[in-house]
């Protein structure tokens, strides 16, 4: 199985391809945007391969931690 690091901005666990990120930190993203993730994934895509929308997701959630005072590094969820 490849790897990746968790999505969440300064995590760097890392997670199967798979998944967006570490248990703790996806469970701190809402479920509206869960759902977007797991409606644009498609197996074995990756950064270079995943389409527009699936990014575009990323980029939601992103925005979603900053403006929720998501912290940064491993152990920073709740």
């Amino acid at each position: 199985m490849s790897q990746h690091m968790c999505s969440w901005p300064g995590c760097g666990v890392p997670v199967d391809d798979a998944l967006w990120g570490c248990k703790p930190h996806w469970r701190r993203i809402p479920g509206h945007l869960k759902a977007r993730v797991w409606q644009h994934y498609r197996p074995g895509q990756t950064v270079t391969t995943a389409s527009p929308q699936y990014l575009r997701v990323y980029v939601e959630i992103e925005t979603w931690i900053k403006a929720n005072g998501g912290g940064s590094g491993p152990g920073t969820a709740a």
